[in-house]
């Protein structure tokens, strides 16, 4: 039982980092991307 306890507790340790480094590269790549596209569609729209 201990073992099972403790290799559900590293995939959870992994699974959160996992999505943790998602949110990250979303955040950082994507979120810059569309701010870019939103600045040179609002610079066409002048």
């Amino acid at each position: 039982m201990s073992n099972l306890l403790y290799s559900l507790t590293i995939a959870a340790a992994l699974g959160s980092g996992i999505v943790a480094g998602i949110f990250f590269a979303f955040s950082t790549f994507i979120m810059q991307a569309l701010a870019a596209v939103a600045f040179i569609l609002a610079l066409r729209n002048l």
